[in-house]
């Protein structure tokens, strides 16, 4: 019963997150790197801890506007930033739980599907 319990668990989280995903019409791959570049800004680019709408259009070019705003929206949700308007600018503000952690150890946790 009690592995029947984990396997419920893994499952349901499991198809939480992707059914989040699916529904917001975002890849799961695509919203790992997109993270996994704002994680490397923050390390590079940012000041005070937030990085500004311009370095992430400037430095990760793959995406459009409006695909940059969803997944940023979903990274929201996740509680793992922080979006702030300010006029027509956006920054970005990492969660204070995750800022000191390392880049892989935040996308395996929080992120990445449990092995």
């Amino acid at each position: 019963i009690e592995n029947m319990k984990k396997l419920y668990n893994y499952y349901s989280s499991h198809f939480k997150k992707s059914y989040k995903l699916i529904k917001s019409g975002l890849k799961e791959d695509n919203l790992l790197y997109f993270f996994k570049r704002i994680l490397e800004l923050c390390e590079t680019h940012s000041t005070n801890r937030t990085l500004s709408s311009t370095v992430l259009n400037n430095h990760i070019p793959k995406f459009n506007s409006s695909e940059r705003m969803k997944m940023l929206k979903e990274l929201e949700n996740f509680n793992l930033i922080e979006i702030t308007h300010k006029g027509r600018s956006i920054n970005i503000k990492l969660n204070p739980k995750i800022e000191k952690m390392p880049p892989k150890e935040v996308l395996q946790k929080y992120l990445e599907a449990p092995k």
